[in-house]
């Protein structure tokens, strides 16, 4: 295998992968709270329905917002390994 090719390879695999994390995904938990977040997982905005935030019951918002979040985190994370695994299946053989 010809060393240039391969390390031409990697950097088109590091082109995509930079690219992923600059996509925005939209995530809409149970029309209680919306937001975006971006390839790497950082939110980017963040609205919470009204009707959720109650001053007696933080508890319930706190749980929602870890489960939403996370939720999210672990979608984007399974597409970019897919998306990994895509490209890697293109690569020449012996490259990893």
């Amino acid at each position: 295998m010809n060393i240039q090719k391969m390390l031409q390879e990697a950097q088109k695999l590091q082109k995509k992968i930079k690219e992923f994390d600059k996509q925005i995904f939209d995530f809409n938990y149970k029309d209680l709270i919306i937001f975006q977040m971006d390839g790497s997982g950082k939110i980017l905005n963040l609205k919470i329905n009204n009707d959720i935030i109650d001053k007696d019951d933080p508890d319930t918002l706190q749980d929602l917002l870890i489960t939403s979040i996370n939720d999210a985190k672990s979608l984007i994370e399974k597409k970019k390994d897919e998306m990994q695994n895509s490209l890697a299946g293109q690569m020449p053989k012996g490259f990893f």
